[in-house]
């Protein structure tokens, strides 16, 4: 590592941070030009041809190191930070084998709102109340740099805004990730627009908050050439929250196992706390992670086989502990892509939420349909509808609510368990039909705390 950063600049002085987690590159003037994270070994392949190129694996070990560099964008006036770490990955690879991926360079991008240094390797400008991100890789992914540079920001008050390419595609963790006020993802278009990633607002620069709605705010247009195709996949989103009693042989994991085999056939087949997902599915292993993280948070992603010769869905989803009064609560997201006509029948979901009802600790699930590649990424255009499939809730929710007034909800209640404190599954529809948005919004307004049915008033 040491002569392969010499030879990327032997004029540049290296800064260790993170206890060796990350080598900066800095000028004579200390200002980061390029960084380098700690290689992380793989335990397959099958991520590099997911987030990079397909079938850029096919050379590589079975189980190889992954090592990223990332150069600063200083513009045309600073020094070449992308020949400077091309030079130090061909060394390494020189060393030690392996490939070498870079993301072609993307013409027009000397803008100088796009260009800038800061003390995070992710971030191009920072703003009193906003954190930029410029990415021009194909597949931007929530990678180690992205979760630090959200985690950082977020704890300085700040929102974050990702600017990338108009051809540049989102996972579906990253784009999850991106909400909240000025919070945004941000498409520079070939004619040299901004404009908002999720809708195709025209956006302008503003000073403070980053890129806002341009007065023309109600111009919305195409993006790129994209339209949406018709193999689009059917997308099953399921929101899934447990609460645990706090007890000393507690097992994590086992609920996101439930779900996957319930809904798919299948165990996660990797987990990590970022994108690529390095390690092999392991509850023993994640609860040993939170423990040791414990009481903070423990967030981590987790994906689904997408080898070739298994015909398995594909699907991708988060996993957050966090300590409550109560005890330990484990907050689940899955997205799984289905072929193209696919219709998830409520009555289907039943027996999922019945199993999951009869295991201790149930608090609530929302499953929802959409339309959406079948990679689980998403291109810059406005989003097809999510429509509400079923909600349940856990019996600590009816026993607020009162067992009557959760039975007498506009979407009729199927009841699990003991009668006096049970979960109740709400059927909704099968997530085609856009008029079951009012239904859910009605289901959700009568499940608020302190509201009352028409026959309780």
């Amino acid at each position: 590592m040491t002569r392969a950063l010499v030879h990327a600049g032997p004029e540049l002085r290296v800064r260790p941070v993170a206890d060796g987690a990350l080598v900066q590159l800095r000028d004579d003037a200390g200002r980061m030009i390029a960084a380098v994270q700690a290689a992380q070994r793989l335990s397959c392949t099958t991520e590099i041809d997911r987030l990079l190129t397909p079938g850029l694996s096919d050379t590589l070990a079975e189980q190889p190191y992954w090592v990223e560099a990332r150069g600063t964008r200083t513009g045309a006036q600073g020094p070449d930070t992308r020949a400077i770490v091309r030079r130090f990955a061909d060394a390494l690879v020189e060393q030690f084998g392996g490939t070498v991926w870079s993301p072609d360079p993307t013409p027009g991008w000397d803008d100088p709102l796009l260009t800038g240094v800061t003390d995070h390797p992710t971030v191009t400008v920072t703003t009193p109340k906003v954190a930029v991100a410029v990415q021009d890789r194909p597949v931007v992914a929530m990678d180690p740099w992205m979760v630090d540079a959200l985690h950082t920001h977020a704890h300085a008050r700040r929102a974050f805004q990702l600017v990338t390419p108009s051809t540049s595609r989102l996972t579906h963790i990253l784009r999850s990730a991106l909400t909240g006020p000025f919070t945004r993802w941000v498409v520079r278009t070939p004619r040299g627009e901004h404009r908002d990633g999720f809708s195709g607002a025209l956006l302008t620069w503003h000073e403070e908050l980053g890129f806002v709605c341009s007065e023309r705010s109600s111009d919305t247009g195409q993006i790129t050439e994209y339209e949406e195709n018709a193999d689009a996949q059917a997308l099953l989103l399921v929101d899934l929250s447990v609460i645990h009693p706090p007890e000393r042989d507690l097992r994590l994991g086992t609920r996101v196992e439930t779900l996957t085999l319930s809904l798919t056939g299948s165990l996660p087949a990797r987990w990590g706390t970022s994108e690529p997902a390095p390690l092999v599915w392991s509850p023993d292993d994640l609860t040993g992670l939170a423990r040791r993280r414990a009481p903070k948070a423990t967030w981590t992603v987790f994906n689904g086989s997408t080898d070739h010769d298994d015909d398995s869905p594909v699907f991708t989803g988060t996993l957050r502990v966090t300590r409550v009064p109560e005890g330990v609560r484990e907050d689940v997201t899955l997205v799984i892509g289905g072929p193209a006509d696919t219709t998830f029948a409520p009555g289907t979901l039943t027996p999922l939420v019945k199993e999951l009802t009869e295991e201790e600790g149930f608090h609530r699930i929302a499953v929802h349909r959409t339309r959406g590649r079948a990679d689980l990424t998403y291109t810059p255009d406005t989003p097809a509808p999510v429509i509400p499939i079923g909600l349940g809730i856990g019996p600590a929710t009816t026993t607020g609510l009162g067992v009557d007034h959760a039975l007498a909800a506009p979407v009729r209640g199927v009841p699990f368990g003991p009668p006096m404190t049970p979960c109740v599954w709400y059927a909704i529809g099968d997530g085609t039909d856009p008029s079951d948005l009012e239904l859910h919004r009605s289901l959700l307004a009568h499940l608020r705390p302190g509201s009352t049915s028409p026959a309780e008033r």
